[in-house]
């Protein structure tokens, strides 16, 4: 499609893919499927800061420390919540008893489920980037904007001590209007910006 940049496609990509995987399926059964998910990442995130000094004492690298402290405590979340919830999605309808109006609710939900995905990708590649704007070919993209807020929800979300890396940022567009001191500029920024402009007026 005309306009679209590379990191438009593969985000679409993600988008459709999800929202059909959970349209075939239906909402119940993607909402009980994704619970085990949801309370894992948020339980090692939330119980990281707990568990970080113990592990340490066995773990010389920062960085291993942390990764082992979150991988064990998402799978346990994970394999309890999923043994719960695993006999409740065996007794949901499939197929054709699926309705019309549970299938619909779960394409939403695939698309925000898609969604919550970009955004963690973002904040994976913030940190792994930290201090650098986000590149011209991803942040030019026309779907960028919606994927950045995604991101800042969820490290919104996540406690201080278990947020990674820099927040997200803008880059200004490249053109004849960019001017020399721009800066990379976060929503916040943007939004304000824009709100004063309209108070001006």
């Amino acid at each position: 499609m005309e306009g679209l940049s590379a990191f438009d496609g593969i985000a679409l990509a993600i988008l459709i893919g999800s929202g059909l995987m959970a349209l075939m399926r239906g909402f119940v059964r993607e909402a009980l499927s994704v619970t085990g998910f949801v309370a894992a990442a948020l339980a090692s995130l939330w119980a990281r800061p707990v568990f970080i000094g113990l592990a340490r004492e066995f773990i010389p690298s920062a960085l291993i420390a942390n990764i082992v402290t979150l991988g064990v405590i998402f799978l346990m979340v994970f394999l309890a919540v999923s043994f719960v919830t695993g006999g409740l999605v065996k007794n949901v309808k499939e197929g054709e008893d699926v309705g019309v109006i549970d299938r619909a609710l779960g394409f939403i939900f695939g698309l925000i489920r898609g969604l919550v995905i970009l955004g963690l990708i973002l904040i994976v590649f913030a940190s792994a980037t930290p201090g650098s704007a986000a590149p011209s070919w991803m942040a030019e993209s026309r779907i960028y904007p919606l994927v950045n807020a995604s991101a800042r929800v969820l490290q919104a979300l996540a406690p201080e001590d278990s947020r990674v890396g820099q927040s997200p940022v803008i880059e200004a567009p490249s053109g004849d209007e960019t001017r020399d001191d721009e800066t990379p500029r976060s929503i916040e920024d943007l939004i304000r910006e824009r709100t004063n402009e309209d108070d001006g007026a």
